[in-house]
């Protein structure tokens, strides 16, 4: 099996995306300083404690992309899209695919788990920004945060039914 640098991506930008809700529900809620997280920045860095942040960073990443799986196959992934049931001829296709297609077909999956993902934690942010936002700045800035959050979720569920109809049609295009 071949290192996969876009699953690779794929974790470590679905990490990012979690420390980072992360980091706005602790400031929202008033739950650390600003200026801690400031000097925690700020601290000497080294090769090994660059590569512990990464590994920890792609392992969150990984384990929110094993929850993400679970979601799409209980349900997300068949209210995106309606697959024609191919299984008598995955056989056929994966003796007869291209290296050049399967790989393709293979990043379209990566760039989908990516959304996925990212789709899955804006929904925590919804409810903390949402929430925190009304609390302290009052009605105008939770809307603000509603429609823009909700307006994000929009455009990656989108973007995500045209990934997973892109990455099934390679297949279906076998039969």
């Amino acid at each position: 099996m071949k290192l996969n640098l876009f699953h690779i991506f794929s974790e470590l930008v679905t990490g990012i995306a979690f420390i980072s809700i992360a980091l706005i529900y602790g400031y929202l809620s008033k739950s650390f300083d600003i200026a801690t997280f400031e000097n925690f920045i700020k601290t000497d860095y080294s090769f090994l404690k660059l590569l512990g942040a990464s590994i920890l960073i792609y392992y969150i990443g990984f384990i929110i992309d094993g929850v993400g799986l679970g979601v799409g196959e209980l349900f997300l992934d068949d209210l995106l899209y309606k697959r024609n049931s191919i299984d008598n001829n995955r056989k056929k296709f994966f003796r007869e695919v291209p290296e050049h297609v399967f790989e393709y077909r293979n990043r379209q999956w990566a760039y989908y788990s990516c959304y996925r993902n990212l789709f899955l934690l804006t929904i925590p942010l919804l409810i903390i920004a949402v929430y925190y936002l009304f609390k302290i700045k009052g009605i105008w800035f939770g809307l603000l945060a509603l429609i823009i959050i909700v307006g994000i979720q929009f455009f990656i569920l989108k973007t995500m039914r045209m990934l997973l109809k892109l990455y099934y049609s390679i297949e279906e295009s076998f039969q």
